[in-house]
Parts: C-alpha cells; structure tokens; sequence
C-alpha cells in the first residue's frame, strides 16, 4: 500500500493501509514542522504532478481524518491547528 499526499508531494509505503497512512501522517508532520522552523514556506508549494491528481479525482473517496500538527506559537491561538484531509483509493493500471 502506498499513502500519497498530494497538497506536498510526499510519499509512504507500507504493507497495509492503516500502517501507510500512519507513516505518511508522520512524515508529512515532519515536513511541516521543518518548514515552519527553517522559514522555507515556497517548500509547502509541492504540489504532486497532474497524473497523480486526476486519479485521486477518479478514485473511491474513503474517510475523511484531521492531521493535527504543532506549529510554533507565532499568535495565541484559541486551539490546535487541523489539515482535513481528503482520501481516496486509486486502483493502479
């Protein structure tokens, strides 16, 4: 199984789904945060190649989860910060 978000173009491989997306979740928290400390916003611009994006458009949507990622306190906020995410299962060719 292969978890892929499209928004940053990362990637995660796993032999199940739930391990795939749990990977992936993790790694896209990494990324943000390294982004967010190093000031590099033009690297969250990464979107995947159209390819990509036109199989998720076809694919079956699954349920819908929130990735809550820390983010450095720059304002008070009055909660945690979610990225909803959107999935779906695309049959490979």
């Amino acid at each position: 199984m292969v978890a892929h978000c499209l928004d940053l173009d990362l990637v995660a491989s796993a032999k199940d789904d739930k391990e795939a997306v749990r990977r992936l979740n993790l790694l896209v928290k990494a990324y943000v945060w390294q982004v967010l400390r190093s000031g590099d916003y033009y690297a969250l611009l990464t979107p995947a190649p159209q390819e990509y994006w036109s199989k998720f458009l076809k694919g079956q949507r699954t349920e819908r989860e929130n990735l809550t990622i820390p983010v450095p306190q720059v304002l008070p906020l009055e909660r945690e910060p979610q990225i909803g995410i959107l999935a779906a299962q695309c049959a490979t060719a």
